[in-house]
């Protein structure tokens, strides 16, 4: 402990914050709720920072201290969703054949994210279309997450058969989120979730034992 944190009695990381901490935080979080709020009712595109900032109550000065863009503002919300999809994608990972019971529940609880999430989501494949550089990042990305996701499902291969397996998953997962994004903002909730759920399941499954079988046929 430090003379000046004996001398208080209290540790710096345990020291309350300052009445301006508070504020700061407060209106960072009015701002991010502002933002929120707007993208889902406007869309990404149609709202500016003005727009934001009016409706947290403070002023355009005031959000720049907090974030230097609204794409800055939508990807500290992104941030707080980060461990979301690796965790997910985790339910799928292992060494040789999965499971079609854990794809199964991989892919309700996307349907679950993503109609809960539907219009921030929505907002960041607007940020992707007209952000410039926005979309180059999103690829690689998606590369880190499959990777982070399913270490032991790619640890069973090797060079180019890896960057394969790793690619197909890539866009397996680019195209069963993209379709839950468009089924939940289509309409409000599908009727027959639970047909579309199984029918997911199946397309997903195939491929991950497809490439897990080509192992035993090598």
């Amino acid at each position: 402990m430090s003379a000046a944190a004996g001398r208080s009695g209290v540790a710096p990381d345990d020291r309350r914050p300052t009445l301006r901490e508070e504020q700061r935080l407060l209106t960072r979080s009015r701002l991010v709720e502002a933002g929120i709020a707007l993208f889902a009712e406007k869309g990404y595109v149609a709202t500016t920072v003005e727009d934001i900032a009016a409706s947290a109550r403070t002023s355009r000065a005031t959000f720049y201290l907090h974030f230097e863009s609204k794409l800055a503002l939508l990807g500290f919300v992104g941030a707080q969703h980060e461990t979301w999809a690796p965790a997910t994608l985790n339910l799928m990972d292992g060494a040789g054949p999965v499971p079609r019971e854990r794809v199964e529940a991989m892919v309700r609880e996307g349907f679950r994210h993503w109609r809960e999430h539907a219009s921030l989501i929505g907002a960041f494949l607007q940020a992707e279309a007209v952000e410039v550089g926005l979309r180059e990042r999103t690829l690689p990305h998606l590369h880190e997450v499959v990777e982070t996701a399913f270490p032991r499902y790619l640890g069973q291969f090797a060079g180019a058969d890896r960057d394969l397996a790793r690619t197909e998953m890539v866009m397996l997962v680019l195209l069963t989120y993209r379709y839950m994004f468009y089924e939940f903002t289509s309409r409000p909730f599908p009727d027959d979730l639970d047909l579309q759920v199984r029918a997911m399941t199946d397309l997903v499954w195939r491929v991950v034992t497809a490439r897990a079988g080509s192992l035993d046929a090598s």
